[in-house]
């Protein structure tokens, strides 16, 4: 009766070929400066190359986002995406139908960018529970993807936003007025609709935009809780609200949150979310059944508790099924918790990645993980193949990802 998410990455790689649509342009060319010389004394070396050649470097990476589907932004303000991390069948492919974007959220199967010129939200992929939110939904669990087109309110208004947020099946927007509209699946109230069923007993989606939230300044979304934070820099939360676990259960109202101070960034793993504030650390609530909130003691945080092991100043952190990854003020990459679930082995121990190299972006899913380096690669770590809850092969080996 509930519509399965599209959870293995045999199909995400099906799913992304459709998805993206490959542009084999012609990278641009750079020729060096030619400076006038005296003759040569050997006529013969007259005929040497007056000039060379060289390809121009590819451009650089500006954010990265890793799930079932994983993509990243480009300086020259192009998204692109790749299937399993290292599988041959599924190389870097730019999303189809995008004009240029400034910001890039995705989910699982289906993604949203933020055009430039006037910050209408584009959303691109599949579309069974309406989570491109252009007024359309395929059937239930069709796998069916989509080039990227314009989000729409009821009343056929283009959305611009000022802020949004791409969770596993749905997705959120802060419009210009401080209201936040949601859109897709809510089969946990994280689109703002309480949950039911249609008539055949699926699962209803959120078809247009609706309104969830008045007064927003910023908004934080993944898998499937929407957050928002008002001027009072309070936190208002609604969904999953990380599965359950965490004793708040799930609402498709809007509920007020303790936060340990202004919150900056936040992060949502299938059953824990962390954020960051002002102040060093990582703060994180949900379940610690990997070690992936630390050594606090306890299997389960109803608040946002800090990271014992997680204590050093950090710009950017990551949440997957079992694991959380943070990045800190000097570039260094550091994981807790345990990489893969089901047989994986938990850690409590803060474990440092340096085969990530310096990095100022980190991002992780299911046993994967993919740091943005400072020099605008991004490189990835973990699951090959059909890796999906501890099958598969994983791989600790550093694999740059190609621009396509």
């Amino acid at each position: 009766m509930t519509p399965a998410r599209v959870a293995s990455t045999a199909i995400a790689t099906t799913l992304l070929v459709g998805l993206v649509h490959c542009h084999a342009e012609q990278m641009p060319m750079v020729r060096e400066a030619v400076h006038d010389a005296p003759k040569p004394v050997v006529a013969a070396a007259a005929t040497a190359s007056a000039s060379t050649v060289a390809p121009a470097p590819p451009p650089k990476v500006t954010a990265v986002e890793v799930t079932q589907t994983p993509c990243a932004l480009l300086e020259t303000h192009r998204v692109f995406c790749w299937g399993p991390l290292g599988a041959d069948n599924a190389a870097s492919q730019y999303v189809d139908g995008l004009p240029p974007v400034d910001t890039m959220h995705v989910g699982d199967g289906f993604g949203c960018a933020r055009a430039i010129a006037d910050q209408r939200v584009y959303c691109w992929g599949l579309d069974y529970t309406a989570q491109r939110g252009t007024g359309t939904a395929d059937a239930p669990e069709t796998t069916t993807v989509h080039p990227a087109g314009q989000v729409v309110l009821a009343d056929g208004t283009r959305v611009v936003a000022k802020d949004f947020l791409a969770g596993g099946a749905h997705a959120c927007a802060l419009l210009a007025t401080g209201d936040v509209v949601c859109w897709g699946a809510t089969m946990f109230g994280q689109a703002g609709e309480r949950p039911g069923h249609d008539a055949t007993g699926y699962w209803r989606a959120v078809k247009k935009p609706v309104v969830v939230f008045h007064g927003a300044t910023r908004v934080f979304g993944g898998v499937a809780t929407s957050c928002a934070v008002n001027a009072k820099e309070e936190l208002y939360c609604w969904g999953d609200q990380d599965a359950g676990v965490n004793g708040a259960g799930s609402t498709f109202v809007p509920k007020k949150i303790a936060v340990p101070g202004p919150v900056r960034a936040m992060a949502f793993g299938s059953g824990h979310s962390c954020l960051l504030t002002d102040a060093p650390g990582v703060f994180c609530r949900g379940s610690n059944d990997h070690g992936d909130l630390g050594s606090a003691g306890r299997s389960l945080h109803t608040n946002f508790d800090h990271v014992p092991e997680l204590s050093r100043k950090y710009v950017s952190i990551a949440a997957a099924r079992s694991e959380t990854c943070a990045v800190t003020t000097d570039g260094d990459v550091e994981c807790l918790g345990a990489l893969l679930w089901g047989n994986a082995k938990a850690a409590t121990t803060t474990a440092n990645v340096p085969e990530l190299g310096k990095a100022i972006a980190v991002a992780a899913d299911m046993g994967s993980r993919c740091a943005l380096g400072v020099a605008g690669v991004v490189q990835c770590m973990g699951k090959l193949g059909s890796n999906v809850e501890g099958r598969g092969e994983l791989d600790l080996r550093p694999r740059a990802i190609p621009v396509p």
